[in-house]
C-alpha cells in the first residue's frame, strides 16, 4: 500500500470478482449489460478508471469489428452476437 500513496499519489487498485449463479457464464449478455451498468455507475460515483474488464474487453472488440466506430463501443443486443466476438477474439 505504501508504494501506491507514494508514488501514485494514494491511488489504489480496485479489483471485484464477479461469480455467476450456477447455469450462468460470465459471456452471457444478460450478465455483461448488467455488469456494464455497476462499472458505469462506479466510474461517474467513485471517480474510478481506467477500467480492465471482460466488459470493456467485449466492448473493445465490437467496436474494432465494426471499423472503430464508437457507437459499437458497447455491449451487443444479442447472445449471438456476444458469442461470435468471443469466438473471434480466441481464434
Amino acid at each position: 500500500m505504501r508504494f501506491f500513496e507514494e508514488e501514485f499519489f494514494g491511488a489504489r487498485p480496485l479489483e471485484i470478482a464477479i461469480l455467476p449463479k450456477a447455469g450462468v457464464k460470465l459471456t452471457d449478455v444478460k450478465l455483461l449489460k448488467d455488469l456494464d451498468t455497476i462499472q458505469e455507475w462506479v466510474r461517474a460515483e467513485q471517480r474510478v478508471s481506467p477500467f480492465f474488464s471482460l466488459v470493456t474487453f467485449i466492448k473493445g472488440i465490437n467496436r474494432l469489428t465494426h471499423n472503430g466506430r464508437d457507437r459499437f463501443y458497447r455491449i451487443p443486443d444479442t447472445q449471438e452476437e456476444v458469442d461470435e466476438l468471443m469466438a473471434y477474439a480466441t481464434a
